[in-house]
C-alpha cells in the first residue's frame, strides 16, 4: 500500500482540485512502482488530504497567518 499525504492549508484546494491531483499523484507513483500504466493497481493507492489553519503552518520560518 502506498500512501501519499498532501498539507495545505485549509480552503486551499476545492473538492474538484483534490481529485484532479489525487489521480495524478497517483498516476505518477503508479509508474515507477508498478513498472508501467495499470488503472488496475490504482487500488493498492491512497493519497490523504490534511488542511491545517494558516497559523499551524511555517512556510521558510513564517506563519502563514
Amino acid at each position: 500500500m502506498t500512501v501519499i499525504t498532501v498539507n495545505t492549508s485549509k480552503g486551499c484546494l476545492s473538492l474538484e482540485q483534490r481529485r484532479k491531483l489525487a489521480e495524478t499523484l497517483t498516476d505518477a507513483v503508479l509508474v515507477p512502482e508498478v513498472g508501467q500504466f495499470a488503472p488496475p493497481t490504482r487500488v493498492g493507492f491512497q493519497v490523504h488530504f490534511v488542511e491545517h489553519e494558516p497559523d499551524m503552518m511555517a512556510i521558510c520560518a513564517r506563519l502563514g497567518a
